[in-house]
């Protein structure tokens, strides 16, 4: 293809079909890596690490008059998935599929700030700027923190519904 000016154009540089398509692609391709490097993150740093889930049907089959067979779905449950199709999916932030964790990381993050109070020379500006501790309430009660997230999430990972 040429210009105004004589010289040849790229076909890629016209935003041809082909040009759009493989950009579409490479987009695609970057929002996986994306994902996985994410999930990589999240899981120590092993790409695949993660996981995900998938609802699963529970199939109960019934013999009719007729003598036909019938699929009946009858309830189901959560099966963790893994590698890719987790790194992909969008449930494993979903706290209803993972309360074990949820609980687990909030009362880590609980005793990560516990720890950064106990260290920080300042604790926080507070009211006025008069340095006093800001935490007070539940917030301030270790027992109180562990029941609300043991209330607020309870159970196993992956509950059966």
């Amino acid at each position: 293809m040429a210009s105004a000016a004589g010289s040849v154009v790229p076909r890629a540089v016209t935003g041809s079909r082909s040009h759009r398509e493989r950009e579409r692609r490479l987009r695609g391709a970057a929002s996986g890596v994306r994902a996985a490097l994410v999930d990589a993150g999240a899981c120590g740093g092993r790409v695949g690490g993660g996981r995900g889930a998938v609802w699963v049907d529970e199939i109960k089959h019934e013999c009719m008059p007729d003598g036909t067979v019938r699929e009946v779905v009858t309830g189901g449950y959560w099966k963790q998935t893994g590698g890719l199709q987790a790194a992909l999916s969008d449930t494993a932030d979903n706290v209803k599929l993972w309360p074990a964790d949820v609980r687990a990381a909030g009362k880590a993050t609980y005793e990560a700030l516990k720890k950064f109070k106990e260290k920080c020379p300042c604790h926080c500006p507070g009211p006025d700027d008069s340095r006093k501790p800001t935490s007070s309430g539940d917030a301030a009660d270790d027992k109180k923190v562990n029941d609300y997230l043991d209330g607020k999430f309870p159970g196993p990972n992956l509950p059966r519904p």
